[in-house]
């Protein structure tokens, strides 16, 4: 289901989609939620350049970098049940708990 997305030697899948509605996004998270796999996948697409970016600096461009990305990517995909829209507040997401 996400293994291509989590292969960081597949260059598309750094690059992301930065040009992604708020609306777009809350549709994909949704869909994602949903169980639909086409949606998930997308959903990490998206926001892998930004993980591996923070993580790399975190750690310095430490050689388990890829590691701990797929870790919190694996972890993030499992979490998505627990996310809910933000509404009166703006856009976004949050834990639920």
């Amino acid at each position: 289901m996400v293994s291509h997305v989590l292969a960081p030697e597949d260059d598309r899948n750094r690059q992301g989609d930065s040009s992604m509605s708020t609306q777009q996004l809350t549709e994909l998270v949704r869909a994602a939620q949903g169980g639909d796999p086409q949606a998930q996948d997308r959903l990490l697409a998206h926001h892998l350049p930004l993980v591996y970016n923070i993580v790399g600096r975190a750690m310095n461009g430490h050689h388990d970098v890829d590691d701990v990305v797929q870790e919190t990517m694996l972890r993030a995909l499992a979490g998505l049940g627990d996310l809910r829209a933000r509404t009166a507040s703006g856009p976004g997401w949050w834990p639920s708990r």
